[in-house]
């Protein structure tokens, strides 16, 4: 007997079937009339998608992108977030969430470096928004093989309360600490420090150049507390618009305390994240 080549994925504790109707002589899809009624019926509801290559409307859009379109969690500009999911499968698999902003992927954020197993484990991403998103989750396999059945359930999505904090960073930004610079071989760089800021020029680089060869450290000096939310805030300016990835690591294990990718720098701006370490 030939092996099924199949994998079922599922998003949610309900599952949901998109019949046709008739108007007349035109029969429309169903994904079609739940557009047009404003998706009416799932509203309030936690809704999971089994669909097919067929799956699409009468031009040809699939059931997948129009759901995804749908009006759902507004996150605002200025507010902070948490947001969890359990993910469980019966084979070891690789994934990383990609955290949407409607048609633009990653828009809020991701999660990379993620493996689902036979044990629940419960992810937790934390965002700070900069501009208003409509948020989409996205849950990407890698390695997918047949036959293995991959869970998501308890998707939540809290508003975090705003709460004044201190200011833990105590060292001011001087010549000899906390500050430095890396680069790959045939980068020209200078640092510029003052009691405030820190300023990156690059001179030079090599005619082979690859991305993400030049790393800015800031060692901040905070001690963090495991289990304690914490917001970090910067203002970040650039001459020349550039696409710039933030880890926040601990001392010695990078990304440890949190990862943010897919970020772009110009003109001044405030740049703001919440971590939630899980170690001190």
């Amino acid at each position: 007997m030939e092996k099924s080549n199949t994998m079922k994925i599922r998003l949610s504790l309900l599952a949901f079937l998109l019949a046709a109707v008739s108007l007349g002589a035109q029969v429309r899809p169903g994904i079609e009339v739940l557009r047009d009624r404003g998706f009416a019926g799932l509203k309030g509801k936690k809704v999971g998608l089994v669909t097919n290559p067929s799956g699409i409307d009468r031009n040809l859009r699939s059931t997948i992108d129009i759901l995804a379109a749908a009006p759902g969690v507004e996150l605002k500009a200025g507010k902070s977030y948490r947001i969890s999911a359990d993910v469980m499968a019966e084979a070891k698999v690789p994934y990383e969430i990609c955290y949407n902003d409607g048609g633009t992927e990653k828009g809020v954020g991701a999660k990379y470096g993620l493996t689902a197993t036979s044990e629940a484990q419960t992810v937790i991403f934390e965002t700070s928004q900069q501009k208003d998103a409509s948020l989409v989750i996205q849950f990407s396999l890698g390695s997918a093989a047949a036959g293995n059945t991959v869970t998501v359930s308890n998707i939540q999505i809290e508003e975090l309360a705003e709460t004044p904090g201190d200011n833990l960073m105590t060292d001011s930004l001087t010549a000899w600490a906390p500050v430095h610079v890396w680069s790959d071989a045939g980068y020209d760089t200078g640092l510029t420090n003052t009691d405030s800021s820190a300023s990156l020029e690059i001179t030079s680089v090599p005619e082979d150049k690859a991305d993400w060869k030049v790393k800015l450290f800031v060692e901040t000096g905070a001690q963090l507390t495991a289990g304690k939310q914490y917001r970090i805030r910067y203002n970040l300016e650039a001459d020349e618009a550039f696409d710039f990835n933030v880890f926040y690591n601990n001392g010695a294990e990078e990304k440890a305390v949190g990862e943010f990718y897919d970020l772009s720098a110009g003109s001044s701006q405030t740049v703001e994240h919440v971590v939630s370490p899980g170690a001190d």
